[in-house]
């Protein structure tokens, strides 16, 4: 399974020691393309998956300096980016997505900032 999102998040960070952020917060994503495939090639005919997917996202980064840190961010849809199964009265069972991110971030600083 292929699934190719854009998504924008919104992050609330707490500074909760002097090298370490913990941030979290919501996030939405727009399907911009999907595919199924197996051994043998495309799967046709597969349930559609919703367009949009809300979710929450939370994680932590690790300032190694000022302007480098190592970060790991942890997502997972709220709501099913695919209704499937069996209607459980007013529930259906679906799929979810989860997401996890390890990233390098560099920060530019303003001449401001790097005077301080």
């Amino acid at each position: 399974m292929s699934l190719n999102y854009i998504e924008v998040p919104v992050m609330f960070e707490y500074k909760a020691a002097k090298r370490l952020r913990l941030h979290a917060g919501p996030t939405l994503g727009v399907l911009l393309s999907s595919k199924e495939e197996n051994q043998d090639g495309e799967l046709p005919d597969q349930p559609a998956f919703e367009k949009y997917e809300i979710g929450i996202a939370g994680g932590l980064s690790f300032y190694i300096t000022p302007q480098f840190s190592l970060n790991l961010r942890l997502s997972n849809s709220v709501l099913p980016i695919r209704k499937v199964g069996v209607d459980y009265g007013n529930t259906v069972s679906g799929q979810y997505n989860s997401g996890l991110a390890f990233t390098l971030k560099y920060t530019f600083a303003s001449k401001k900032e790097t005077a301080q």
